[in-house]
């Protein structure tokens, strides 16, 4: 804006002054904008989201964009900053980085962030399975088979015959 300044100038013994009057004009400036939130959670569970709005402050009230990158296949991010995931692989990702903007300068955060499953015994990432009797280890070799009438688990075999149960 502007504004109007008067300066005085007066000798030790007052016995002159001079007075001065001019227009000072303070040009506006456009500064950055700033990321203020961080990501809650980093490690999801698979068949769980990943949700993180980002928040940002821009003192000029400008609008702001948003863009990511290093991000991992399935992310996204909105026009009003919300990143998206949905894991389908355990893993590490990242850096991620996600930039706002007011069109002239930015702010940038990076994160990283775990994918992870938990396995029928309660590890996460382990090996075990449930096999089609409901036992749950990493041995594939007590693993349950279908008996000759389609009976997982069952008893029945074939006789010398051929016939189920004979």
């Amino acid at each position: 804006g502007t504004s109007t300044v008067t300066v005085t100038v007066t000798e030790n013994d007052n016995e002159a002054s001079a007075s001065s009057t001019f227009n000072v004009t303070v040009n506006p400036v456009n500064d950055a904008p700033s990321l203020t939130s961080i990501p809650t959670a980093t490690d999801i569970e698979i068949g769980n989201s990943f949700l993180y709005q980002i928040t940002a402050s821009d003192i000029d009230n400008l609008v702001l964009s948003y863009s990511i990158s290093g991000y991992p296949e399935g992310m996204s991010i909105t026009d009003g900053g919300l990143v998206e995931w949905y894991p389908e692989t355990h893993g590490s990702y990242g850096p991620i980085t996600v930039t706002v903007s007011d069109g002239e300068f930015s702010d940038t955060q990076s994160f990283s962030l775990t994918a992870y499953y938990v396995d029928c015994a309660g590890l996460v990432n382990g090996s075990n399975v449930e096999d089609m009797c409901g036992t749950c280890d990493d041995d594939i070799s007590n693993d349950c088979v279908q008996d000759c009438a389609g009976t997982w688990g069952g008893s029945l075999e074939e006789d010398e015959c051929g016939i189920c149960g004979g």
